[in-house]
C-alpha cells in the first residue's frame, strides 16, 4: 500500500484514495496560527497497515513547515503527538 498523501487545503484535509476507498485526515484553521487536527478516519477494509500514521505525519510536516501552533482534538492525533516528541515543541496546549 504505497500511495501517495493528497492535501486539499480549501475542504481542509489530507486524504489516501486507496481501491476506491478514502483514509482522510481533517483539521481546521482557528485564530492565532493554531491548526487543530480534528477526525482521522481509515476505512474498516484499510484498517491494521500505516496509513493513519503516513496521514499524521503528512499533517503535523505542513503544520510545522508553515509555523502553525498545533492542537489535537483528534485521538489518534493526540497519540500519535504523545509518541513522537520531535512535535510536543510545537504544540499550542500540552497533551
Amino acid at each position: 500500500m504505497d500511495h501517495q498523501v493528497m492535501h486539499n487545503p480549501t475542504q481542509q484535509m489530507f486524504f489516501i484514495e486507496y481501491e476506491g476507498a478514502k483514509a482522510l485526515l481533517s483539521y481546521s484553521i482557528r485564530d492565532g496560527g493554531i491548526i487543530d487536527f480534528t477526525n482521522t478516519y481509515v476505512p474498516p477494509e484499510l484498517r491494521g497497515g500505516t496509513l493513519a500514521a503516513r496521514l499524521a505525519e503528512a499533517g503535523l510536516s505542513y503544520a510545522v513547515e508553515r509555523g502553525y501552533r498545533i492542537a489535537a482534538s483528534c485521538s489518534y492525533i493526540r497519540h500519535y503527538i504523545a509518541t513522537h516528541p520531535r512535535y510536543h515543541q510545537y504544540l499550542a496546549v500540552s497533551l
